[in-house]
């Protein structure tokens, strides 16, 4: 079973490394990530596959959540020692992130050895515990109510538990949005700073921003999503979101959550479609003068709708 964060999430939650570090240099094609088309190339390179299998197989794997390697074994293109033979020269070809971020200069050895020192000494039962507790809350979220059992050990690989106090803000109107959240207990106020010309009245404290009668937009309770709108695009919070009791929330990072879609596109296709009906409605609900005409707003039917004959297809 995977660990709950790998250790290169471990360092950008503690703000020793930014996502976009270690993302330049997955990309860089001098140093290539153990991905689909690492495994194609080289598949290619020994001889074992062509370019016209391996556009076949890509086709196959982007209508599936099978990896890729499953898809070349299951249509044939591949025996599994010949797998095995592609990833020992993947070992042997692929230099390891860590390593490259401290060539790079992006980070010390010194830290890299003292923060391995702290992540894996941490007990692994303790993170098992916590990964099966996880497991078992986004299985009770109908955002994920289509993914298989399987999936959801990684899906529980990238989540993050929050909890909050009461009155206690989590999301801060003009603050970057770089994740979303899944509410797993608790009730979540969203609130909007009136128009005043003064830029300070975005980052008043709970009792100020309670006193200065803030635009009540909506409340959310267990179960909901919010933040969803930050895996399109990096932009700011358009809206302040305070606890308005004891309130356990699911955090999802922006960079895992979407290495994850691109990991499942099976699974992420049920995925979207719910966070795009849920931003069409609360576009609707919070302005109908800026929502296109229609009859009637977007419902959970239609979205079932949809869902029942995508996976009929």
């Amino acid at each position: 079973m995977k660990r709950k964060i790998a250790f290169e999430q471990h360092l950008i939650d503690k703000g020793l490394l930014t996502e976009e570090d270690f993302s330049n240099i997955l990309l860089d094609s001098k140093h290539p990530s153990n991905n689909n088309q690492t495994f194609c190339r080289i598949a290619v390179e020994l001889g074992l596959l062509n370019v016209r299998d391996f556009f076949k197989i890509y086709s196959f794997q982007t209508s599936t959540d099978n990896s890729i390697e499953e898809i070349a074994i299951k249509k044939g293109f591949l025996t599994p020692d010949q797998v095995k033979a592609i990833y020992a020269k993947i070992d042997e070809t692929t230099s390891d992130p860590i390593e490259l971020l401290i060539q790079t200069k992006r980070i010390s050895k010194k830290v890299i050895e003292f923060e391995r020192a702290e992540f894996y000494n941490h007990s692994y039962e303790e993170k098992l515990k916590e990964q099966n507790k996880i497991k078992e809350i986004l299985m009770k979220f109908e955002i994920f109510s289509h993914l298989k059992d399987n999936i959801f050990d990684s899906l529980s690989n990238i989540a993050i538990i929050e909890n909050f106090k009461s009155g206690e803000i989590v999301i801060r109107e003009g603050m970057d949005a770089d994740c979303i959240y899944c509410i797993a207990s608790g009730e979540l106020s969203i609130t909007k700073a009136r128009v005043d010309g003064n830029e300070a009245s975005v980052k008043k404290t709970t009792t100020q921003r309670a006193k200065s009668k803030d635009l009540y937009i909506s409340s959310l309770t267990e179960g909901a999503v919010l933040g969803e709108a930050s895996i399109f695009e990096k932009g700011k919070r358009t809206a302040t979101v305070t606890a308005i009791s004891d309130t356990t929330l699911i955090r999802f990072d922006r960079f895992p959550f979407l290495s994850f879609l691109r990991d499942y596109p099976k699974s992420s296709q049920s995925i979207l479609i719910f966070i795009i009906q849920g931003l069409l409605q609360r576009l609707y609900l919070t302005n109908k003068d800026l929502a296109f005409e229609r009859k009637d707003s977007v419902s959970q039917t239609d979205i079932d709708s949809i869902l029942k004959e995508f996976y009929q297809a």
